[in-house]
């Protein structure tokens, strides 16, 4: 689980000093598998010859980021662990939507390459995954989702509060992050004594927040509590891992 707390005046600033560099950036979502057999998830931010994201296993459901360069068409990502540690090394070519080649294991270069092949079409509607947001008026709360094998779902909720008559660049913030299982239409995630309660419906879920505030490692007030409107269907791992 993954709590953060923060002022919202920073994170526009932020934003702010990187307008030039999100400019240049392109996020690109794949789909696809290794050998043939097991099934990835991947988004890649191009920015220029820079490449940086994150890639899952769906099986497994727990990121892992790469970072490498980008040459005419060739690519090479270094994948990295825990404490930054090179666990691997993606070789290939992205050419259009795809990007194919191979992956070996950084602790054994010389052990057998594993084909990947990875396609930026290949990623399903199923009815969950995506992004959803609640409007607020003059902040928007959002949901992001992510369907896993086996009913399981992973999540990122980040929402908002505005002290009453206060500037929204003075918002509390929070966010809640984690993975859990969905029964039929509803899914409950708990940890840390916060709950939160979801109820899925078409295209909307309906959230309710056991506490809001601290008690849910948020900021004061901020309760993600309401309900959500699907607005995107595309998975974007790095904003749903945070990156």
């Amino acid at each position: 689980m993954t709590h953060s707390s923060r002022v919202l005046a920073a994170s526009l600033l932020f934003a702010c000093l990187a307008l030039p560099a999100l400019a240049r950036e392109k996020r690109t979502h794949f789909r696809g598998a290794f050998d043939g057999r097991q099934t990835v998830r991947m988004t890649l931010i191009r920015d220029n010859d820079r490449i940086t994201g994150v890639y899952l296993y769906e099986a497994v459901g727990e990121p892992i980021r790469v970072e490498g360069t980008i040459s005419g068409n060739e690519v090479r990502l270094a994948q990295t662990g825990e404490g930054g540690q090179r666990t691997g090394l993606f070789q290939g070519t992205w050419k259009g939507k795809v990007f194919a080649g191979n992956w070996t294991p950084a602790d054994d270069p010389n052990a057998q390459r594993l084909p990947f092949s990875f396609d930026a079409d290949s990623s399903p509607d199923d009815g969950t995954s995506g992004t959803y947001e609640q409007f607020t008026g003059r902040i928007t709360n959002k949901l992001r989702v992510l369907l896993l094998p086996g009913q399981r779902i992973r999540f990122r909720l980040s929402a908002f509060w505005i002290p009453e008559g206060s500037d929204p660049s003075f918002a509390n913030t929070g966010v809640i992050s984690g993975t859990t299982r969905r029964t039929g239409e509803t899914a409950v995630y708990e940890s840390d004594g916060c709950r939160l309660s979801f109820n899925f419906s078409g295209r909307n879920v309906r959230i309710t927040q056991s506490a809001a505030g601290p008690a849910c490692g948020m900021g004061q007030n901020v309760d993600g509590s309401g309900t959500y409107r699907q607005t995107e269907t595309e998975i974007d791992l790095a904003a749903l891992e945070g990156f």
